[in-house]
């Protein structure tokens, strides 16, 4: 309810004829949970309450929402909680990411209702305007709001994206604000246009220069292909089994593999200015594409322990003297594997006390899948799959890919092993352990491999709408209804 004053009378009435109907009343005083001086400047904006209350209860009630959001002031709201992202020092962040993302979703839900009363169509007309507007408008404080996302995804890139809720809500609002207002992706970009929304598998940018880019020409590529799994169709376009070629090769698993052990060593023997080259190592680590680049990550790690982390009777032998040397002859990734394995088997971790180990207690739950992911690439290993032509013709359906990820669901937990470890090597079941799954034991196997690269891109689980995919490469959830 919105009232014209500070107090109003609540009139109560008989449901009987008189005279005077009015029977009794009760005055209520209204008191506002927050106020905004439109003369007040944006800076000092910040440094007041901005009605928490006020805005929880707009953003819990659609109802509300979308009478708010016709009026002008609803403009200058939306803009107001963009403009506040963009303050580097404006507390509660996550929190605003949300409710604007809420407001901008009950816009959007307003723009594209379909019932056709003069009222409905009046709203739909009105919602359209407020958008081309806050477009228009709010240009500029979504780019900062880009440029924080990107900047924050730097931070966590060694990470993840899950360790930032800030990272996690901001992505989540700009994929509402891509898909509701026109012109935030920038003239000329290839991941929001038209066409591409129908397809998004049709271009070719896997990396964009910015990470706000990549992640949601990704993510629009999930949807496609969830909604593919969804409705048993044909997968969207060959280029999804090229990249889940890709995706799960061994130069890959090894960019994967590079990272686990570094992440568990103890601080304590590792070079003092690690700190400041980790991110450099990293980054190399995140873009390489040879075997050469591997060689040297693995040098730059070794360097970066002290002589204490590792056995003393192995740092004095002729294998680990010759260990550097090794690395920089070796020229195929089986090779780097295998010596990568013997560096690790001889850092101080079995039969050391816990204080003198340098691994952490976290490497425990890793070795294991670690190793065997290792071992795979180590053992030269060349298995039958089917091109990517094949793969796209081959008639899979929705009860086919939940089985075969119920599937791969058990063969790592018995194995203890995780999906990004997991390469084509790795699918391959006897007749007894797919008597479980009947739809696909008359799949060949080169099919059956093959089908591990788009059911494990995208993984179905069930959804109240529809189907959620989640795709481990992005660690995001999307629905597709």
């Amino acid at each position: 309810m919105v009232f014209a004053g500070d107090e109003f009378w609540m009139v109560h009435f008989s449901g009987t004829l008189r005279k005077n109907p009015t029977e009794f009343g009760i005055r209520m005083r209204v008191t506002p949970l927050g106020w905004q001086s439109q003369n007040m400047d944006e800076n000092k904006l910040t440094r007041i309450p901005l009605g928490w209350s006020l805005l929880s209860t707009l953003c819990e009630e659609p109802a509300i929402a979308e009478k708010v959001l016709l009026l002008p002031l609803g403009l200058q709201l939306l803009l107001a909680l963009a403009r506040y992202l963009a303050q580097c020092r404006s507390p509660h962040k996550v929190y605003i990411c949300r409710c604007l993302t809420k407001l901008i979703t009950a816009l959007r839900a307003m723009m594209y209702d379909r019932g056709s009363s003069h009222k409905v169509e009046l709203r739909r007309v009105q919602a359209h305007t407020v958008a081309k507007q806050f477009a228009y408008s709010g240009r500029d404080a979504f780019h900062d709001v880009l440029t924080v996302m990107d900047e924050l995804y730097k931070a966590n890139a060694a990470l993840a994206w899950g360790f930032s809720p800030f990272l996690h809500a901001l992505v989540d609002l700009v994929r509402v604000a891509r898909r509701t207002f026109p012109g935030f992706h920038g003239a000329g970009s290839e991941v929001e246009s038209e066409r591409d929304a129908r397809n998004p598998w049709l271009y070719d940018t896997m990396f964009e220069r910015k990470a706000s880019d990549w992640y949601f020409a990704d993510l629009l590529r999930a949807e496609s292909l969830a909604q593919s799994m969804l409705l048993s169709a044909p997968l969207p376009s060959v280029h999804v089994l090229e990249r889940a070629y890709k995706e799960i090769s061994d130069l890959e698993v090894l960019r994967w593999c590079l990272k686990q052990p570094e992440i568990c060593l103890k601080l304590q023997y590792q070079q003092a200015d690690w700190n400041k080259t980790r991110s450099d190592w990293l980054r190399v680590v995140n873009t390489l594409e040879n075997a050469d680049q591997v060689s040297q990550l693995l040098i730059v790690l070794k360097r970066s322990l002290h002589p204490d982390a590792f056995h003393q009777d192995w740092t004095n032998t002729e294998e680990g003297k010759s260990w550097e040397p090794s690395v920089t002859a070796a020229r195929t990734l089986p090779a780097l594997a295998r010596l990568y394995m013997i560096m690790e088997r001889n850092l101080k971790w079995d039969g050391h006390e816990e204080a003198l180990r340098a691994f952490d207690s976290t490497w425990a739950s890793r070795r294991s899948d670690w190793l065997a992911a290792m071992g795979g690439i180590a053992s030269m290993e060349a298995v039958e799959v089917a091109t990517p032509a094949e793969a796209l013709a081959y008639k899979w359906t929705r009860p086919m890919d939940e089985q075969f990820i119920s599937y791969l669901d058990a063969f790592m937990n018995k194995f203890s092993r995780r999906l990004l470890s997991l390469t084509f090597r790795d699918v391959k079941p006897s007749r007894a352990e797919l008597s479980a799954y009947p739809l696909l034991l008359n799949v060949p196997l080169p099919q059956l491999r093959v089908s591990e690269g788009p059911s494990c891109s995208v993984i179905i689980v069930p959804s109240d709408h529809g189907v959620a995919c989640v795709s481990h490469r992005l660690d995001s959830l999307c629905c597709c209804c």
